[in-house]
């Protein structure tokens, strides 16, 4: 009883908050999709709630694309791995994909 608690606690807690290191960490796994696979969920889930506020990029866009330009943000600005993951991946999506003001 009380061990699944924890460990189910652990889990979610972890999906819920990872900084930019873990966002990175997850996208490069190879072994298992499954790392991967919840860090490109993370990445469609801040797009899309933060479209039409902070990214503003076409309908059609899709996540393979949305992931690379998260992967290449996080390449090419290493000194930012340390902040939430979510800020990472706004700063990188509305780069290519900004709002009209």
């Amino acid at each position: 009883g009380f061990f699944f608690f924890f460990i189910s606690v652990t889990v979610c807690a972890e999906m819920l908050y990872f900084d930019g290191n873990g966002l990175k960490q997850r996208l490069a796994e190879t072994k298992d999709n499954i790392p991967r696979t919840m860090a490109m969920g993370y990445i469609v889930g801040v797009y899309d709630t933060a479209s039409g506020v902070a990214i503003c990029g076409p309908e059609e866009a899709n996540a393979g694309e949305l992931v690379a330009v998260v992967e290449k943000y996080l390449a090419e600005h290493p000194e930012q791995l340390h902040t939430k993951a979510s800020d990472i991946v706004i700063k990188a999506l509305s780069t290519v994909f900004p709002c009209r003001k």
